[in-house]
């Protein structure tokens, strides 16, 4: 008997319009899991995934119409349980991770236990998640935790149910190769240990192949291809199934050929900026900030900047666009000291540098159109070059079709088009958008100002496949037509080789490799890069059963800015004695810098000793 079967399930949505208008989300749609079985769910954004696995646990809406011919999962909802895909959204922000788990423990398992018992079932949930030191996370509140270890503790809840079958909804989606290796590895494991069943949900067929014994392929609120995960991998019959495997198999290029013209259009020198975390007893703890960051940016050159969640990425952003002060160091546009917050020309060149951020629907204000947004940008980028705008406020400027202006409104609509969207959705508000259609809002709104520079946070982290291919064409188009230079930052490591010609890969704000992409990706010299590129996923399903987290790392080792020795040594595998007293220095080669004793000027990138490390 399978533990979950659906036979024709449809699903309607309510619009509560005066004309009744519904929404086919699902039609049909059917499937079956057995006992101790992995099924993938694959499909980009907007085929129904999430609508599928919160039908099937009854998590719907009140608008929405649910009709099958059958719907049977064992032991009803108490034997299911699920992850859902930002776990800071479901984990309660003022209460701390020890009572979140007490409080499952004690609903689910009916237990009547004191407090210690529960306290030590609790530490348990959190070393089968993954979370080998529980006392470190128990008194923490969500906020204080990394993206990975609050995935972990919303998994450890869900496995205080003990159920039979549980639904991964995107539950690795936005979190660093490491990470997400460490996520799934974990859900295997569990899996094998305890028979339980995982309908894994994702629009990336790189994890299914991973993870997942049967694919099944999702468009439209339709199953339209289903089969083993071989015989989907090896012959896809539907286009967009396609494009799925197509995107899993393919290795991008060895990073860009055009280098842009010499000469330093942005330069950071030593930077540092360090946060301090305040604990119960002792003194404060130093937090990832960046330390001693240098690198520079050409005219029309794309920078890759690339690490783990928490490694100061965000915050050598933050610091570049003025939205944040170093401690020390300084940073040049065109040679010219480039002062934060600065006034007259020196704010003229801030303007110069404009930031695309991670999340679109977060940036973009939901009580405004599209339109007002983009005449905001414009008007502030007027006054600022001293463009006659006076002192008019930017408020009575709501775009509608008339009321702006000729000029200002042709320039807002020739924005739109060029970032692939229609005149006409200048009047609609970000919730009418899809999450890729928001960011090209977004990046319509830092190119209004004419910047030099773009400074893109994990530009494409949150989207499907094929809307992050969309969007990584547009910025290869814009570039190329406007001359613009990009600090590209990401955690996903194909994006960048694509994007980039030269990288720089961060690990505890520090800078620990940087050269040219194509030869750090055939040949990376510090242990942490090759820690990033051994966690990308395998693409072959014959490799999917050799899934495992890397031997030599220890996860929860991570270091901090500040303190003695190298931050990687408590997970590096080839630590020396010397690693725990000093931080090593940076190495310059031809095209090479390493901060790792591992090499000396003595070695000059000698081939053999990255090859000793692989």
């Amino acid at each position: 008997m399978s533990l979950l079967r659906v036979e024709n399930l449809s699903v309607q949505f309510d619009m509560g319009d005066a004309n009744g208008k519904v929404v086919n989300a699902l039609d049909a749609v059917s499937l079956s899991v057995e006992p101790g079985e992995i099924v993938g769910l694959v499909g980009e954004s907007g085929s129904g995934k999430s609508t599928l696995a919160r039908a099937v646990l009854g998590l719907l809406p009140s608008n929405a119409k649910v009709m099958y011919d059958r719907l049977e999962l064992e032991g009803g909802g108490k034997t299911a349980a699920v992850v859902f895909q930002d776990p800071l959204t479901y984990l309660n922000p003022s209460l701390k991770i020890r009572w979140q788990l007490k409080e499952t423990i004690r609903r689910h398992l009916r237990r009547q236990a004191g407090a210690g018992a529960t306290d030590e079932m609790a530490a348990n949930l959190l070393e089968l998640a993954g979370i080998s030191r529980a006392g470190d996370v128990l008194d923490k509140y969500p906020f204080e935790l990394s993206g990975g270890q609050r995935q972990r503790i919303v998994l450890a809840i869900a496995l205080a149910c003990r159920p039979k079958l549980l639904i991964a909804d995107e539950p690795t989606t936005a979190l660093d190769v490491t990470v997400q290796r460490q996520i799934l590895t974990r859900l295997r494991h569990i899996s094998e240990k305890t028979r339980m069943a995982v309908l894994i949900v994702s629009h990336d067929f790189g994890v299914i192949v991973s993870m997942a014994e049967r694919v099944l392929v999702m468009q439209e609120g339709k199953i339209v291809e289903s089969g083993t995960t071989w015989q989907i991998y090896d012959g896809p019959k539907e286009a967009c199934t396609k494009r799925l495997v197509e995107h899993a198999r393919a290795m991008p290029a060895a990073g860009r050929d055009e280098m842009g013209k010499d000469g330093g259009l942005l330069r950071v020198e030593h930077l540092t900026k360090t946060y301090f975390v305040k604990r119960r007893e002792g003194a404060p703890l130093s937090g990832n900030g960046v330390y001693d960051v240098s690198l520079d940016i050409g005219e029309g050159e794309s920078f890759g900047l690339a690490g783990e969640s928490g490694c100061g990425k965000t915050t050598l952003a933050r610091l570049v666009c003025g939205l944040a002060v170093a401690d020390e160091g300084e940073i040049y546009y065109r040679g010219e000291k480039l002062v934060s917050m600065g006034q007259g020309r020196g704010r003229e060149r801030l303007w110069q540098i404009q930031m695309v951020f991670q999340n679109p629907y977060a940036s973009l204000d939901p009580c405004h159109t599209v339109g007002w947004t983009l005449a905001e940008a414009l008007v502030l980028n007027e006054r600022i070059f001293h463009r006659g705008c006076g002192a008019k406020p930017v408020k009575p400027l709501i775009f509608s079709g008339a009321k702006l202006g000729g000029e200002r409104e042709a320039k807002i609509v020739e924005m739109l088009e060029m970032v692939g969207l229609a005149a006409g959705d200048a009047r609609k508000y970000p919730a009418a958008f899809s999450g890729g259609q928001r960011q090209r809002i977004a990046i319509a709104r830092a190119l209004l100002s004419n910047p030099r520079i773009l400074v893109l946070d994990e530009p494409v982290s949150s989207l499907d496949v094929t809307t992050q291919d969309q969007i990584l064409e547009l910025f290869l188009r814009v570039q190329k037509e406007r001359g613009l230079s990009y600090l590209f930052i990401s955690h996903d490591l194909q994006a960048v080789r694509r994007m980039c010609r030269r990288v720089g890969v961060m690990y505890a704000g520090r800078i620990v490799e940087k050269g040219i992409t194509k030869e750090i990706y055939e040949e990376p010299w510090h242990p942490y890069t090759k820690l990033l590129l051994q966690s990308v996923l395998p693409s072959d399903p014959g490799k999917a059963g050799k899934l495992s987290e890397v031997s030599w790392v220890n996860a929860d080792g991570a270091g901090q800015v500040c303190g003695e020795g190298c931050p990687f040594a408590g997970r590096c595998g080839y630590v020396m004695e010397c690693c725990r007293k000093e931080k090593p220095p940076t190495r310059h080669f031809a095209n090479r810098e390493v901060a790792c004793f591992l090499y000396s000027e003595n070695h000059m990138g000698n081939k053999n000793v990255g090859r000793g490390y692989k």
